[in-house]
């Protein structure tokens, strides 16, 4: 920012326009200058401040601003700028007018003004609260349109504040997640190759390779689940207490995959498809509840050391919105839950499905590439939630301030 050099004739013409309360100081070179008090122009006394040629006025300017600015203003038609004289900050136009250098300078105010302490009326910041549409603030020169304005954007300012602050949070906690879990989603989105690919295979191989093909990307989601979590801050230790509820998961997905023929020949086609579908994602929704729970555990943690209020907070609440706050978790626990839901309804609409290798081949492969595709969207996904959520706040702030 340009700022003004003390002992200058422009700092003394401009100590002299605030002792006269003046608004405005317009300058042309070779003829009296001018200041706007309260919306009317005075000529100022020559006798206090002679006027100056062309050349004069700028070597003063080259006395107070930059070079590199002083040739802008020399050589262009129009230099708009803005600059500090002591603490008091101005707009300023250079133009030429019929060839000649003129200049005009406008204080800024600093205090900020509300609609109250302008004496405007209420209804006015209706108009702030607007969500969209064009706001035209028009009148004669001095008459306060900047300060209109300024008042406006102030009550605009207030009432996003809460809101900026929740966007700076919201953008640290998924940043933080989305480089922590950098890994996890490099796995999630091989999955949107792996997962077909192994399940194509698995119709095609026989022996340890039908098995390696059947649980390839199961095992790859798992990884891709460990590190997720681990990105979150869990340590080994706590991520290995897991495996005493993964593996009875992991036997009891083997024998529902065994159960699906049976009952789908007793009539049970969506229970068929629901089990067919669970047991291809078992894991992912063990590791989801399991991952849930140790945030809900390290939140209550935080809470009885004093480190997070309790008050009004729903442990459970924040758990959740931690979790679906990891990209790599998000993705997981989304395919985790569209598999059985599609494979339910592939069963129930199209029954024919029900002994197609490839049809089965291409539900198996649901997970992997809803999980894929949603991490690669996750950020789409996240500004969206967010988004969402202020227009509702936005909201609900616009009624209450009508309801008052």
């Amino acid at each position: 920012m340009e700022k003004i050099a003390e002992g200058t004739l422009l700092s003394g013409l401009l100590d002299w326009c605030e002792a006269q309360e003046a608004s405005d100081l317009h300058v042309q070179s070779g003829r009296s200058y001018w200041v706007r008090v309260h919306g009317a122009l005075y000529r100022v006394p020559e006798e206090l401040f002679p006027p100056l040629t062309e050349g004069a006025w700028l070597e003063e300017l080259r006395k107070n601003f930059t070079p590199g600015l002083c040739d802008r203003v020399r050589d262009s038609r129009e230099v708009d700028l803005s600059f500090y004289s002591v603490n008091r900050r101005y707009r300023a136009n250079f133009s030429k007018q019929k060839g000649t250098q003129s200049f005009s300078f406008r204080t800024v105010s600093q205090q900020r003004y509300r609609l109250a302490d302008l004496q405007l009326p209420e209804s006015l910041a209706d108009l702030a609260r607007e969500l969209r549409g064009l706001v035209l603030v028009t009148g004669p020169t001095g008459q306060g349109k900047s300060t209109t304005a300024r008042a406006l954007l102030q009550e605009i300012n207030e009432d996003l504040y809460p809101f900026a602050v929740d966007y700076i949070v919201h953008r640290v906690l998924f940043d933080n997640a989305h480089s922590r879990t950098a890994v996890a989603q490099s796995l999630v989105k091989a999955l949107l190759v792996i997962g077909p690919i192994a399940h194509v295979l698995e119709h095609w191989v026989h022996g340890i390779g039908k098995l390696f093909a059947a649980s390839a990307d199961d095992v790859l989601a798992e990884v891709a689940e460990l590190f997720a979590l681990r990105g979150s801050g869990f340590t080994w230790r706590q991520l290995a207490r897991r495996s005493f509820v993964l593996v009875p998961v992991f036997a009891l997905a083997t024998w529902g995959a065994l159960s699906v023929e049976p009952l789908v020949l007793r009539g049970s086609v969506a229970l068929g498809g629901a089990v067919i579908g669970l047991s291809a994602v078992a894991l992912s929704l063990t590791t989801a509840i399991q991952s849930i729970a140790l945030y809900r555990q390290s939140y209550a943690q935080l809470i009885r050391r004093g480190k997070l209020s309790g008050a009004h907070v729903s442990v459970w609440r924040l758990a959740l919105t931690q979790d679906f706050t990891n990209p790599a978790r998000l993705g997981l626990f989304v395919g985790a839950v569209a598999s059985p839901l599609v494979a339910a309804i592939v069963f129930l609409t199209i029954p024919v499905a029900i002994h197609n290798g490839w049809a089965l081949a291409l539900l198996g492969s649901v997970e992997s590439v809803v999980a894929g595709v949603t991490v690669i969207a996750a950020n789409a996904i996240e500004r969206k939630r967010f988004a969402r959520r202020m227009r509702r706040e936005i909201r609900r702030s616009r009624n209450t301030h009508h309801a008052t």
